[in-house]
């Protein structure tokens, strides 16, 4: 019996495919089908998909159309789909070993008929863990209905959830046929009919940002079709006597769209359009929701913080100066990587304090980014009991913003080892020191000019965390981060073992 169908729409996507169907090829759930819909690509997706398929017979099925857009691709794949629950992937993205594994045996105990994960948000250097919040498991468990929360604090997109084909088949929902936004429509029209909706607080699937803002980040007529798009899911809501129910968590879902894509730069053959959206999408607004005004709650869960998002000359300014937006989001990445931001989740009382305890003899330093690597702890666990066995003293480090979703993990490690929670990056360095590391960290070439000045100051925050303490060696447990790096050698360490 087929478990888990994963429709993977495929379209010129030859530079991550592979690397893309291997992630899913690969999971820990046996009873897996991979449905890969490649979308008429001009390029060599067929062929790598083709491939793959000849290493993964029992898994791997490829169906080519003619280019019709992901919402066609997404429908041939869910008539071909024989499992007991469905789940999608962009050909771009990776996935957790045990993403699906972890999904079903959750939708198995909690009898669920929609399953949702957090995720990673991977913007180049830039990782983000986004969905992953242990405050929200308490929503979980239950059906908008008894929760309309859900409807506001689960994303639209379909990557990290599961649904239950039976369900999907009743209902007879279908991907619309609309340029884009698709997604949404089938998403919180599933959202409208399941019957408890569970929730893993893992980050288990990894999506990359970069390529898709290059294709989408910019404002194209595409757009207009968020319109259409929340007519069909409001038509859906009024059929089955929710609309009025449902009335602000609608609202919520329209607006938000709306202002992202107002946020969206323009470039100057496309001002024109992007004011036409402005000015049509506030008129669709007044028209949806007459009083427009009346409707809040928006600004309520965002704590009035967006309340000039209000006015149209705003975001007409937004669009001249499309540059204020860029900077702004480059500054964020800065102010994130020098540990400057407050974490928007309180998880800081959760976990171990660590013990403090002094090594007798030179130490193994365990570097282990629980962000990047979730599926190397029982690697990391089992070299620990090696080193253990011989005698060798380990020291534990971990950054306690990058662990969110992994407080267990980092607990039954802590208390096995002496261990140095690395609470805020660059601690023991002053504002402007941090920031220039930030920088380093997005720009290696500024790194390797200021690499005496990035030495000296991680040679000040190793002492900060591992006062008068001799390591021999290093074992790294996913990606090493540049500052990790400086960390090992400002210790003296020059050579390190990738679990």
């Amino acid at each position: 019996m087929v478990k888990v169908s994963v429709i993977v729409p495929a379209y010129n996507v030859e530079q991550y495919l592979e690397k893309c169907l291997r992630s899913v090829a690969e999971q820990t759930l046996a009873e897996i089908e991979i449905i890969v819909i490649d979308d008429g690509s001009t390029d060599r997706t067929k062929e790598i998909a083709c491939r793959l398929q000849e290493e993964y017979p029992h898994k791997l099925i490829v169906k080519t159309t003619e280019n019709q857009g992901a919402a066609a691709a997404r429908n041939e794949g869910l008539a071909l789909a024989q499992g007991e629950y469905i789940g999608f992937v962009d050909g771009d993205d990776t996935v957790c070993p045990s993403m699906f594994e972890r999904m079903y045996d959750e939708a198995k105990v909690a009898q669920a008929d929609i399953v949702c994960c957090g995720y990673l948000r991977a913007d180049g250097a830039d990782l983000q863990n986004r969905g992953v919040d242990d405050g929200l498991r308490r929503l979980y468990g239950k059906s908008i209905y008894a929760q309309p929360r859900l409807l506001t604090e689960s994303t639209p997109y379909l990557w990290n959830k599961i649904f239950r084909r039976s369900m999907i088949e009743k209902r007879r929902i279908v991907f619309q046929d609309f340029r884009i936004y698709e997604d949404l429509v089938f998403t919180y029209q599933s959202f409208l009919y399941a019957e408890k909706i569970a929730y893993v607080p893992l980050p288990l699937y990894q999506y990359r940002v970069s390529r898709k803002q290059a294709l989408t980040s910019s404002f194209s007529a595409k757009r207009f079709d968020l319109f259409l798009a929340f007519d069909c899911l409001y038509s859906c809501y009024a059929k089955e006597g929710a609309a009025k129910q449902f009335t602000d968590e609608l609202f919520f879902i329209l607006i938000k769209h709306v202002y992202v894509v107002c946020e969206e730069t323009s470039g100057p053959g496309n001002i024109k359009d992007k004011f036409r959206f402005i000015r049509e999408s506030y008129e669709y607004l007044r028209k949806r929701y007459p009083g427009l005004k009346d409707y809040t709650y928006y600004y309520q869960v965002y704590g009035n913080r967006k309340s000039w998002y209000e006015k149209k000359s705003y975001w007409y300014l937004r669009t001249v100066f499309p540059w204020v937006g860029e900077i702004r989001r480059r500054l964020g990445k800065i102010k994130r990587a020098a540990g400057l931001g407050s974490s928007p989740h309180n998880i800081h009382d959760e976990l171990p304090k660590g013990n403090q305890k002094k090594p007798d003899a030179p130490a193994v330093l365990l570097l282990w980014d629980p962000l990047l690597s979730p599926e190397k702890y029982d690697k990391l666990r089992e070299e620990i009991r090696l080193l253990q066995e011989k005698g060798t003293p380990c020291l534990y480090l971990y950054e306690r913003d990058r662990v969110l979703g992994r407080q267990e993990m980092v607990t039954r490690l802590a208390k096995s080892l002496p261990c140095r929670e690395w609470i805020s990056p660059f601690s023991s360095l002053r504002r402007w020191e941090r920031i220039l590391m930030a920088f380093m960290e997005y720009h290696p070439w500024l790194y390797a000019l200021l690499r005496w000045k990035g030495a000296e100051m991680m040679k000040r925050e190793f002492q900060r965390i591992l006062p008068d303490t001799l390591l021999s060696g290093a074992v790294v447990a996913g990606d090493i981060r540049l500052r990790s790096r400086a960390l090992l050698r400002a210790a003296g360490v020059e050579r390190y073992f990738y679990l």
